[in-house]
């Protein structure tokens, strides 16, 4: 997998910080994107206000993570 970090993070509150970065160590560990899309659901679970500060998804050969209201992606994980 390969992940690019595309665009700064705006929010910089430190809940926001935390995730960000639990988001990134996930992506690091993932072996595959079964495991990513598992994992990701657990960080989702993990932090209560999660939809409050990123959106993510997936298409059949990526993953996207963005902030809410922004259109421009945040990390960009190729599979």
């Amino acid at each position: 997998m390969k992940a690019i970090v595309e665009t700064a993070l705006l929010n910089v509150c430190t809940y926001s910080v935390e995730v960000y970065v639990e988001i990134l160590n996930t992506i690091a560990i993932c072996k595959d994107e079964e495991d990513l899309r598992n994992e990701m659901k657990i960080v989702k679970d993990k932090f209560p206000y999660f939809n409050r500060h990123f959106s993510y998804g997936f298409g059949s050969t990526h993953m996207w993570v963005t902030e809410p209201g922004r259109k421009e992606r945040l990390i960009f994980v190729e599979f």
